[in-house]
């Protein structure tokens, strides 16, 4: 069974599908991201993250500009 997520974009809660059922957003991601382990804290882990971060802004700005275009 899914874990119960809030939809960013129009604040539905409990969802358990993929798909939002009142704004259609795709919640893939956000429910691969909840399901990342815990990050733990050392001097080393930081590096990492900030990767992490960089990727991610990395892919929804390609996003966006695909939906632009």
């Amino acid at each position: 069974m899914s874990k119960k997520i809030t939809c960013p974009v129009c604040d539905r809660k409990e969802i358990e599908e993929n798909i939002c059922p009142n704004c259609e957003t795709d919640l893939s991601l956000i429910r691969m991201l909840l399901e990342l382990p815990p990050v733990e804290k050392t001097s080393g882990n930081k590096s990492y993250l900030l990767i992490l971060f960089v990727i991610i802004l990395l892919l929804i700005s390609i996003s966006l500009g695909r939906l632009i275009l």
